[in-house]
Protein backbone atom coordinates (compact mmCIF):
# COMPACT_ATOMS: atom_id res chain seq x y z
CA UNK A 1 0.00 0.00 0.00
CA UNK A 2 1.36 3.32 -0.93
CA UNK A 3 0.14 6.59 0.99
CA UNK A 4 -1.88 7.79 -2.36
CA UNK A 5 -5.22 9.67 -3.25
CA UNK A 6 -6.47 6.54 -5.04
CA UNK A 7 -9.35 6.45 -2.43
CA UNK A 8 -11.04 9.21 -3.56
CA UNK A 9 -11.15 7.51 -7.41
CA UNK A 10 -13.09 4.40 -5.30
CA UNK A 11 -16.71 4.50 -6.11
CA UNK A 12 -17.57 1.45 -4.02
CA UNK A 13 -18.16 2.65 -0.64
CA UNK A 14 -17.47 -0.66 1.06
CA UNK A 15 -14.47 -0.98 -0.92
CA UNK A 16 -13.38 2.72 0.05
CA UNK A 17 -13.81 2.31 3.74
CA UNK A 18 -11.90 -0.73 3.55
CA UNK A 19 -8.89 0.58 1.74
CA UNK A 20 -8.59 3.45 4.26
CA UNK A 21 -9.04 1.44 7.01
CA UNK A 22 -6.28 -0.69 5.99
CA UNK A 23 -3.99 2.41 5.05
CA UNK A 24 -4.54 3.65 8.73
CA UNK A 25 -3.86 0.24 10.63
CA UNK A 26 -0.05 0.12 8.73
CA UNK A 27 2.58 2.82 7.86
CA UNK A 28 2.23 3.07 4.09
CA UNK A 29 4.96 3.31 1.54
CA UNK A 30 5.31 6.67 0.64
CA UNK A 31 6.27 7.93 -2.98
CA UNK A 32 9.40 9.08 -2.36
CA UNK A 33 10.26 5.01 -1.39
CA UNK A 34 8.87 3.85 -4.61
CA UNK A 35 11.01 6.67 -6.73
CA UNK A 36 14.11 5.58 -4.55
CA UNK A 37 13.78 1.44 -6.18
CA UNK A 38 13.25 3.07 -9.79
CA UNK A 39 16.09 4.98 -9.44
CA UNK A 40 18.28 1.85 -7.98
CA UNK A 41 17.07 -0.02 -11.41
CA UNK A 42 17.66 2.76 -14.05
CA UNK A 43 21.27 3.54 -12.74
CA UNK A 44 22.66 -0.28 -12.62
CA UNK A 45 25.72 -1.11 -15.06
CA UNK A 46 24.20 -2.06 -18.77
CA UNK A 47 25.35 -5.92 -17.69
CA UNK A 48 22.50 -6.03 -14.93
CA UNK A 49 18.96 -6.49 -15.81
CA UNK A 50 16.35 -5.67 -13.43
CA UNK A 51 13.39 -7.97 -14.25
CA UNK A 52 11.53 -7.24 -11.37
CA UNK A 53 10.77 -5.56 -8.01
CA UNK A 54 8.40 -6.38 -5.61
CA UNK A 55 7.31 -3.28 -2.71
CA UNK A 56 6.00 -3.79 -0.07
CA UNK A 57 5.52 -1.93 3.30
CA UNK A 58 6.87 -4.26 6.18
CA UNK A 59 3.56 -4.68 8.39
CA UNK A 60 1.45 -5.27 4.99
CA UNK A 61 0.51 -8.98 5.30
CA UNK A 62 -1.75 -8.85 2.05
Amino acid sequence: MVDTEIDSHITDAIAKQRTIEKRNSITPLQSEDVAGAIVYAVTQPLRVNVNEILIRPTEQGW
